[in-house]
């Protein structure tokens, strides 16, 4: 937003907070790339007392009459800017086919179940429950389609990055200094994990998937109206949804980038277990640009959505 601002010739005072922000980035990176102040603020308390601050340096200044200046001066046509290259809509057509149904019947549903093969009609039993979870998801994915409630969005981005042990050290793209580590538990890597990267700078990505709003809503409305066992269902269905996007995403990095296999990683796993770490990818995505935000325990919200790391991953090397 603040490059648009730029481009529409606006440089009222900016201030900025949340999560995913902090204050070297807000003053630093952010200020670099727009001719107004921009501050960061903690809370409301410490952004109404910079506001008192950039009143009191200027006793001409009057919020009111800035923005109305500022509106005499701004270029409509810069603010009509197209979809960013990193940001992407796909329907659920495009993701649907990496959908797990056996993982959607058996763990979320808990439906199918194969204990019952190997005794007399075990199998027509376990065909009997395929065929009413297919049923019910059918049912489910022309609701959410009739409804409006399918909104996925996705944004990746490749970046430059070095190792150091179990650390990727993600580098500027503009000065291509180390910028920022991407912390990982050196036990669970093994030894050809980063081979690629073992003779100098590579290459990685970033994702992240969302289904949007209205699926979250629909499972939230759900529970207030006490449909347990619909809310069950919904909520099944989109957390492997959510799974078959960022599946549909990996697929797309490997054929654009050329690479024959890779490797999805995200923060929470074992292997990058701190799950604070979602804040970097904030910073590096920004994914409030697709209605996503960050809660206090790291989680994203709305709920259906992951982030991850993609990177390629030797012939040989087993994938996990």
């Amino acid at each position: 937003y603040l490059e648009i601002f730029h481009r529409a010739g606006i440089s009222l005072p900016v201030l900025l907070g949340g999560a995913a922000m902090t204050r070297s980035l807000a003053e630093g990176e952010l200020q670099s790339l727009y001719p107004g102040p921009v501050r960061y603020a903690a809370d409301a308390m410490e952004g109404l007392r910079i506001l008192q601050q950039i009143q009191q340096s200027n006793n001409l200044f009057n919020p009111r009459s800035a923005i109305q200046d500022q509106q005499s001066k701004m270029n409509p046509a810069a603010v009509k800017t197209p979809l960013p290259r990193d940001l992407f809509t796909p329907t659920l057509e495009d993701f649907l086919p990496f959908l797990d149904r056996r993982t959607l019947y058996r763990q979320h549903w808990q439906w199918v179940s194969p204990k019952g093969r190997g005794i007399a009609g075990g199998a027509q039993v376990e065909e009997a429950q395929r065929e009413r979870a297919g049923r019910a998801l059918e049912r489910l994915l022309a609701k959410g389609a009739a409804g409006g409630l399918w909104d996925a969005r996705v944004i990746f981005k490749p970046f430059k990055v070095r190792v150091e042990g179990a650390t990727l050290i993600v580098l500027h793209p503009r000065s291509g200094r180390d910028w920022l580590n991407l912390q990982f538990a050196p036990r669970h890597l093994v030894p050809r994990t980063w081979e690629h990267l073992a003779q100098g700078p590579g290459e990685i990505a970033l994702q992240v998937v969302s289904l949007g709003q209205p699926a979250s809503d629909e499972g939230g409305r759900l529970s207030r109206q006490g449909q347990v066992a619909e809310a069950f269902l919904w909520h099944g269905l989109c957390s492997e949804l959510a799974e078959a996007l960022a599946k549909w995403n990996e697929r797309r990095i490997r054929v654009q980038y050329g690479w024959q296999r890779s490797r999805r990683w995200s923060p929470g796993f074992p292997v990058w277990p701190d799950l604070a770490e979602q804040r970097k990818v904030f910073r590096l995505l920004r994914p409030w640009r697709i209605g996503l935000r960050l809660t206090e325990a790291w989680q994203m919200d709305p709920q259906y959505a992951t982030s991850a790391i993609v990177f390629p991953i030797a012939g040989k090397e087993k994938e996990r």
